[in-house]
C-alpha cells in the first residue's frame, strides 16, 4: 500500500475478540499483512463483543472506552489522532461574478454621467481615480453574486430553429412510443428520427461550406477555419496549479529567458546587464548615450517627438478591435464598447494623459499570466510542456494599438524598413517570403550559380530582445522626445503574476525581455 496514514472502520459482524474464531483471526491477520494493526480492544455491542474494530497504521491513534446509547445495540466507537496540517489547503473563497447580461447599460451610463471624476494632475492618480469611478459605479448597477457550479453545454453553431422544433417533435415521438410500445409508434418516432438527422446533416454540411467559401480569399483564414472545423484548434484546458507550481513555473520560464541572454551576450559585465532607464547609473554616459538622441541621428532621417492625440472616434475604432482584456479590469471589453460618448471622454483624457506625460501607469503594466498545456496529453508537472499567456489591462491595450499603429505609418510612409523584411508589415507575409526565395533561387539556377539556403530558428527570439537595442534603433529612425520616453516607460518595471502568485523583478533589465515583454 502506497498510502502514508489509512485507517479502516466499521462494522465487520465478527466476534475480532473470539481468538477461536477462525475467520477473525484470518481478518486480523489480511490487516496486518497490511501494516494495519488493530487499535480498540473493548466490547462495542451490548452482547459484549468487539463487532466495530478499528484498523490503522497511524501510530498516535488513541482509542477511549466505547459507552452504550440507549437507541441502537452498538457502542459509538471514540478515537483521536494528530493530523498534519501543512498538506491540508487553504479553504477556497468562493467565486464572485458578475452577471453580465443582465446589466442596464442606459442605467450604468446615466450614472457614469451623473459621477464623472474630477481631473487631477498626474497621470498615476488620474488612473487610479478612473478605476474607482468604474468599479463604484458598477457594483451600484451589478453587484458581484457567488458562482454557482453549473456548466452548461454552448450550442452548436449551425443548430438553428429549425432543427429545435424538429428536436422536439422526435422527443414527443420517443415519448408516445415508451407509452404505449405499439408498432404505429415505434414507426412514427423511427421516422422522426430519421428526419431530424437528415436535416442535422444538412445544417453542418451547409455551414462547413458557408465557412470555407467565406474563407477562400483569405490563406490565413481559411487554414484556421479548418482547424477548427477538423476539431484540432482548440486550446487544452489549463490545469489547476498551486502557488509551489505557479512559483516553479514562473521562475522556470525566467530562468530560461535569463540562459538564453547569457549565451547571446556572453561577454557582458554584470554592470551592463543590470543596466536600466532611470536607474541608479541614469546620469552615466551610457545612459545619455541611449535616452538622448544625437545630432546627427535628428538631422538625416525624419523625426517622430510626439504621439498624436486620441479622440472619442479613435478609441471607440481601437476598441472595436479588442477581444479581451485583463481579470483585473474594472468593465469588459465588451461592457467598454457600450459606454455612453460621455464617459468614453474621460477614458479617452486619461490615454492622452499618459502620451502627454510620458508616462504609463504602473498598473497597466501588471499582466496576469494564464499558463496553457502546449498539447492536451502533455504532463503538467513538466514546465516546458506550458505556454504563457499574457493578459494585459484594457486601456494598456488601447495605447499600444495607437502607438503601434502612428510608428507603423511613420516607418512606412519614410521606408524606413529593409526591403526583404515580410514579418509584422502590412501585405506581407509568409507566402510573399517563400515567393521572393523561391524566385531568386530560380534566377541563381538559370544563370548556372550554386545556390545553398540556410534557415535559422531562434530559440525564444522575441523574448530575448534588447530593449537597449531596440530604444537606440528607434532612436536612429527618428523617434525621440515625448514619443521615446513613453516607450520606455512602457518597458520598464514590469510586473506579472500568475494565480496566487506575484513575482517582479525591479528594476527590469531593459536590455532583455521576458516572455513578449509582458514579465
Amino acid at each position: 500500500m502506497n498510502t502514508t496514514n489509512f485507517t479502516v472502520i466499521g462494522d465487520l459482524n465478527l466476534h475480532l475478540d473470539n481468538e477461536h474464531c477462525s475467520k477473525a483471526t484470518e481478518l486480523i491477520d489480511d490487516f496486518m499483512s497490511l501494516n494495519l494493526s488493530l487499535k480498540n480492544s473493548g466490547p462495542t455491542h451490548t452482547a459484549g463483543h468487539l463487532l466495530d474494530p478499528i484498523f490503522s497504521n497511524i501510530q498516535n491513534l488513541n482509542t477511549f472506552p466505547a459507552l452504550p446509547i440507549p437507541w441502537s445495540d452498538h457502542f459509538p466507537i471514540k478515537f483521536s489522532f494528530q493530523m498534519p496540517t501543512s498538506n491540508i489547503p487553504p479553504m477556497a473563497l468562493p467565486a464572485m461574478v458578475r452577471k453580465w447580461k443582465k446589466l442596464d447599460i442606459n442605467i450604468f451610463n446615466t450614472l457614469l454621467e451623473d459621477t464623472i471624476p474630477c481631473t487631477i494632475s498626474g497621470v498615476q492618480n488620474l488612473s487610479i481615480s478612473v478605476q474607482s469611478w468604474l468599479l463604484t459605479a458598477i457594483d451600484s448597477c451589478l453587484p458581484q453574486t457567488k458562482l454557482k457550479g453549473i456548466n452548461q453545454r454552448p450550442p452548436a453553431p449551425w443548430f438553428n430553429d429549425a432543427l429545435k422544433i424538429e428536436k422536439t417533435k422526435c422527443k414527443n415521438a420517443e415519448r408516445q412510443w415508451r407509452k404505449s410500445y405499439s408498432v404505429e409508434a415505434k414507426n412514427e418516432y423511427k421516422s422522426q428520427l430519421n428526419q431530424y438527422q437528415k436535416l442535422c446533416n444538412r445544417a453542418k454540411a451547409n455551414f462547413v461550406c458557408s465557412k470555407i467559401t467565406a474563407a477562400l480569399n483569405q490563406a490565413k483564414t481559411l487554414f484556421k477555419t479548418v482547424k477548427e472545423l477538423a476539431g484540432s484548434n482548440t486550446s487544452p484546458t489549463p490545469p489547476d496549479l498551486n502557488k509551489t507550481q505557479c512559483n516553479q513555473l514562473a521562475a522556470f520560464f525566467v530562468d530560461k529567458v535569463d540562459k538564453i541572454y547569457q549565451v547571446i551576450q556572453p561577454n557582458q559585465d554584470n554592470h551592463e546587464k543590470d543596466h536600466h532607464f532611470g536607474g541608479s547609473d541614469a546620469n552615466s554616459s551610457d545612459s545619455e548615450e541611449i535616452n538622448s538622441p544625437t545630432p546627427s541621428d535628428i538631422t538625416s532621417t525624419p523625426s517622430l517627438s510626439a504621439w498624436p492625440t486620441l479622440n472619442v472616434d479613435t478609441v471607440t475604432e481601437l476598441l472595436s478591435t479588442i477581444k479581451s482584456g485583463s481579470p483585473k479590469d474594472p468593465l469588459p471589453c465588451s461592457i467598454l464598447k457600450l459606454l455612453s460618448i460621455k464617459a468614453l471622454s474621460t477614458i479617452t483624457d486619461l490615454l492622452n494623459k499618459s502620451l502627454q506625460e510620458e508616462c504609463v501607469p504602473q498598473e497597466w503594466k501588471h499582466a496576469m499570466i494564464h499558463p496553457l498545456l502546449k498539447k492536451a496529453n502533455a504532463d503538467p508537472k513538466v514546465p516546458a510542456n506550458f505556454r504563457p499567456i499574457s493578459l494585459l489591462p484594457i486601456f494598456a491595450k488601447i495605447l499600444e494599438k495607437h502607438v503601434h499603429r502612428c510608428l507603423s505609418n511613420y516607418i512606412t510612409t519614410h521606408d524606413l524598413l529593409p526591403p526583404h523584411q515580410s514579418g509584422f508589415r502590412a501585405g506581407f507575409s509568409t507566402e510573399t517570403t517563400l515567393l521572393g526565395v523561391t524566385e531568386n533561387i530560380r534566377l541563381m539556377i538559370d544563370k548556372g550559380e550554386t545556390v545553398a539556403l540556410v534557415l535559422l530558428d531562434l530559440s525564444a527570439a522575441f523574448d530575448t530582445v534588447s530593449h537597449a537595442v531596440l530604444i537606440k534603433n528607434l532612436r536612429s529612425m527618428g523617434i525621440c522626445g515625448p514619443a521615446l520616453n513613453w516607450i520606455t516607460s512602457l518597458l520598464e518595471n514590469r510586473l506579472f503574476k500568475s494565480s496566487q502568485t506575484l513575482r517582479t523583478r525591479i528594476p527590469i533589465p531593459l536590455n532583455m525581455e521576458s516572455l513578449k515583454a509582458q514579465f
